[in-house]
């Protein structure tokens, strides 16, 4: 959720940390802060709003070492006092942190019982405060002494006033270490810095590494040191701008015709899991819909007893002793619930095996074996091609169970291209959509899922109520909702269930609703219909979904929305 960015080297930091941090966006914040150290004196410029409103303060400031933050409001409301970086009574420890510290409030009566003053709101300061509270002259003997008073999870970068150095700490939280030419970087993830090096060291948890000009040393929580190799990063990595695209939501799903092909041609001859007798697809938000269309995929294809479940029900669920494996998927790889999904599978006995969109985040040294899909960095929080990437992973998952879906996945990348030139008549349906009274997203089967990802989509950014639900559960309570000023977007593919999906759509409308179908069908109890091409079901979906993330985005324009960070809601969500 929030970003973190620290910075070690021999170029002016400001400019670096502000960059970064702009990388960092799409993670969601709700106010932004720097710090930046020349000659023993640190000066700090923080506030709440957007980076825009630090910027030209920030970049005035000197100095070649500095840690910058976009936070995301946990505890305390978002304030200029609340936001980071924060320090100790004496103007001495400098931290910016993400996570959430379950003992904060015993550690703050504690502390203002030992005199310290608090500034802030936040868990955060507790942490410079009790490295204030142990410092002995060595920075690092002091943060060995903090984190183990420390319970929860926590990553957080500190600059010390007077001394050269970072030190970066991870439990629960990502943090990655970039090595440059004589420089050093410390971030949540790759975003952060990947544009200025690409050799990389992921902290594993329980880690503390230790920045200085001369280099870096690598501790865990005892003290003892830990060898760690520099990896050489290979990640996809899309233009920073929006490439003449009015928002970065509307470039990536401009993209996903690329990221389909990439993402295809990347798992050429990777060796899928065993999936044993039972497969369970565990996964949060867009993941979870891509998944729960997976288990259909799997059950129609092959057979296999496939489940999809929601992460953070999962792992604290009694999972069943089975000879199966635990699928999780998370485009972020840091997503909380995911990694406790994946803990509590190998508590169970099951095999692990990943699909993500971030090489070397956390969740691929959580499970036995990984894949990446190949979507690039996904700035807008709303996802769109790595739903669709997930879904070209799983068809090649399935075709390596031995499904013959190979034609299905090479026509993938065309399917959601063709998807892209409606999108003038969508640009025009989609204010009568964003101004209806009632949204409901019908879908059946494997298009069940896709109902699920197009509700989401819409009111993840346009703030309006869209429920989904499976076509043929109409007559079971959601019919009651129907009204005059009801539109029902129904996805009626070419499946062998034509007619069952027009008795839906008639009934609805038989109450005074209006229809929108997405299908290849023009003949059926419609107001409006968005063609797409029949044949395969498969290549239904991903004309689909690229349809329905295009209805939501121009309905949110419609509304003046805020379309890449809607409010309210983070990118990565790394706490539970």
């Amino acid at each position: 959720m929030c970003g973190i960015i620290g910075y070690l080297g021999r170029r002016r930091a400001a400019p670096i940390l502000i960059e970064a941090l702009k990388n960092l966006e799409y993670r969601g914040y709700d106010s932004a802060g720097v710090a930046v150290q020349e000659d023993g004196e640190v000066r700090v410029v923080k506030r709440v709003g957007r980076i825009s409103s630090i910027e030209e303060e920030a970049l005035r400031l000197p100095g070649t070492m500095g840690i910058g933050h976009t936070r995301w409001a946990t505890h305390g409301e978002p304030a200029d006092r609340n936001a980071h970086p924060l320090w100790d009574c004496r103007g001495m420890f400098y931290v910016v942190h993400n996570g959430t510290l379950e003992n904060a409030d015993e550690l703050v009566e504690e502390l203002r019982g030992r005199g310290h003053r608090f500034s802030s709101e936040t868990d955060t300061e507790v942490i410079a405060h009790l490295i204030e509270e142990n410092f002995d002259g060595d920075p690092l003997r002091a943060v060995l002494a903090t984190v183990r008073r420390l319970r929860g999870s926590f990553a957080f970068v500190l600059m010390v006033r007077g001394w050269r150095g970072l030190i970066g700490v991870r439990k629960d939280s990502p943090l990655v270490l970039g090595v440059g030419e004589g420089e050093y970087f410390l971030s949540s993830d790759l975003a952060g810095f990947i544009g200025e090096t690409r050799k990389a060291v992921f902290l594993d948890n329980g880690w503390i590494v230790e920045v200085r000009d001369s280099g870096y040393r690598i501790l865990d929580f005892t003290g003892a040191p830990v060898k760690a190799e520099v990896g050489e990063v290979e990640v996809e990595v899309s233009s920073p701008d929006m490439a003449g695209h009015p928002h970065f939501m509307h470039k990536e799903i401009h993209e996903q015709p690329e990221a389909i092909r990439r993402t295809l041609e990347g798992l050429a001859g990777a060796r899928a899991p065993d999936p044993g007798n039972v497969v369970f697809l565990v996964a949060s938000g867009t993941s979870y819909h891509a998944s729960l269309i997976a288990s259909y995929i799997l059950r129609r294809e092959l057979g296999i007893m496939a489940v999809a479940e929601i992460s953070s029900e999962f792992a604290y669920s009694r999972i069943p002793e089975v000879d199966g494996i635990a699928i999780i998927t998370t485009q972020s790889g840091e997503t909380a619930d995911a990694i406790k999904a994946a803990r509590a599978a190998r508590r169970a006995g099951l095999r692990t095996f990943a699909i993500t969109n971030t090489p070397g985040s956390s969740i691929t040294r959580e499970v036995d074996s990984h894949v990446l899909t190949r979507a690039g960095i996904e700035v807008s929080v709303a996802a769109t091609k790595t739903f669709t990437a997930q879904l070209a992973a799983f068809l090649w998952l399935a075709s390596s169970w031995g499904a013959d879906l190979s034609e299905d996945a090479a026509e993938a990348p065309r399917r959601a291209y063709s998807a892209l030139l409606r999108e003038d008549k969508l640009r025009k349906l989609a204010p009568t959509l964003a101004n209806a009274g009632k949204l409901l997203y019908l879908g059946r089967g494997l298009f069940r899922g896709m109902a699920m990802e197009g509700a989401l989509k819409m009111k993840e950014i346009t703030y309006r109520g869209a429920e989904a639900f499976p076509s043929g559960e109409m007559k079971h309570g959601p019919l009651a909702l129907v009204d005059g000023d009801t539109w029902i977007v129904s996805l009626v593919p070419e499946d062998g269930l034509r007619e069952k999906n027009f008795i839906s759509c008639a009934e609805a409308r038989a109450r005074g609703g209006r229809v929108l179908a997405v299908t290849p069908f023009c003949d059926g109890p419609f107001d409006e219909v968005v063609e797409v091409g029949g044949g395969s079901p498969y290549g239904q979906l991903f004309e689909s979904a690229v349809i329905l993330q295009l209805l939501a985005y121009h309905a949110a324009v419609s509304l003046g929305r805020d379309v890449d960070r809607p409010r309210n809601l983070a990118k990565s969500v790394t706490v539970e």
